[in-house]
């Protein structure tokens, strides 16, 4: 469990943010983010599985 606790939102774009407390502030932008996104899904290389994240987040080679 984590939780998201940012003092501000500027210069957070492109981020799949999900989980029970995601944005404690509300400070991140949703048009710019996504934020109580599914579960990726990770496999056992914490690559993500889940459809809505095809293409999305580092790969390993």
């Amino acid at each position: 469990r984590y939780e998201l606790d940012m003092a501000s939102g500027v210069g957070v774009s492109g981020c799949f943010i999900g989980g029970d407390i995601g944005d404690l502030r509300a400070v991140i932008d949703k048009d710019q983010n996504v934020v109580g996104c599914s579960d990726p899904r990770f496999d056992e290389r914490y690559v993500p599985q889940a459809q809505e994240f095809e293409g999305v987040g580092y790969r390993p080679h």
